[in-house]
């Protein structure tokens, strides 16, 4: 995707402002917005000097970037406009009642689409780990030491709190009494100690606990689920609304560093295959989205 100085950015979640400030330092732009709710990371982005810092739930203020944007382009100051989303689309269907994906994209993107500015979306998002999809549909969790029922504990109430269903091999939904006793582990594989789960279960439990600062910042996170950010979903709403888009999957290195860290210290790998007991790699666990309304191969 093409970016210059005259690229207009809108961060959306972006919190103190830190990422926009990059992109905008790296095009040589003076023209970013950023939408935030939360007071304190809006006071954050001001001291840190974004000039343009929308405090308000995202949709509510779809209007105002919209006609900025605009007033922008009449006056020729922006050809093209880039909107960045890290780690914060998974979390808008649970924080924002007035969210959806189509009313999103229709609110932001169209009209901007419509007034001919080139227009670019960026997502970088947690998702459900799509390695770990082609091998099995339950992963054996050993973690922080914890016992296998504190693990299972957590985890149901994890399914619970956010409506994850727990599936099996026959896509079945599985009760809290069937959800452990349904895998059938070959070669006599030692999996004693592990809570086995299903795999968007299992990897929901790891991002809440992998993640854990403390118990305030966990039940936060009890508000949203991350692996229900839908990749190719985001992918075809792009497209039906003229965006070429492409998908990457990827690790992140903080993730990864915390992921290994965690190994380090019970000994062992966390994550196994419960059907087969071979250790799963170190998942794929977010994926990346490039969009833009000129073909994404286009650099010109």
């Amino acid at each position: 995707m093409a970016l210059c100085s005259s690229t207009a950015v809108i961060s959306i979640g972006g919190a103190d402002g830190s990422e926009l400030l990059g992109i905008l330092q790296s095009l040589g732009s003076c023209h970013g917005i950023l939408v935030e709710i939360s007071s304190f990371a809006c006071a954050e982005a001001r001291a840190n000097g974004i000039e343009h810092v929308i405090e308000s739930d995202v949709m509510d203020a779809a209007q105002e970037v919209v006609l900025k944007l605009l007033n922008w382009q009449e006056k020729g100051q922006v050809s093209s406009v880039l909107f960045s989303c890290q780690s914060v689309l998974h979390e808008l269907p649970t924080r924002s009642s007035k969210f959806t994906r189509e009313e999103f994209l229709k609110a932001y993107l169209e009209p901007l689409i419509a007034s001919g500015l080139r227009t670019m979306f960026y997502a970088r998002e947690p998702c459900s780990p799509v390695n770990w999809s082609q091998e099995t549909d339950s992963v054996a969790i050993r973690l922080f030491k914890l016992d296998k029922t504190d693990i299972e504990d957590v985890a149901n109430e994890i399914a619970k709190k956010l409506s994850i269903q727990r599936l099996n091999k026959s896509r079945t939904i599985l009760t809290d009494r069937e959800l452990n006793c349904t895998v059938e582990t070959a070669g006599n594989v030692e999996l004693t100690g592990r809570a086995v789960l299903p795999l968007t279960l299992g990897q929901e439990l790891l991002f809440k606990l992998i993640y854990w600062k403390d118990l305030a910042h966990f039940e936060y996170e009890m508000g949203e689920q991350l692996t229900s950010f839908e990749p190719e979903s985001w992918s075809q709403s792009l497209k039906t609304i003229g965006m070429n888009s492409k998908i990457s999957y990827l690790t992140t290195e903080h993730f990864r560093d915390l992921y290994h860290q965690e190994e380090t210290l019970i000994g062992e790998p966390i994550s196994m295959n419960a059907y087969n007991g071979k250790p799963l790699a170190i998942p794929m666990c977010f994926a990346q989205i490039f969009s833009s309304n000129v073909n994404c191969q286009n650099t010109s």
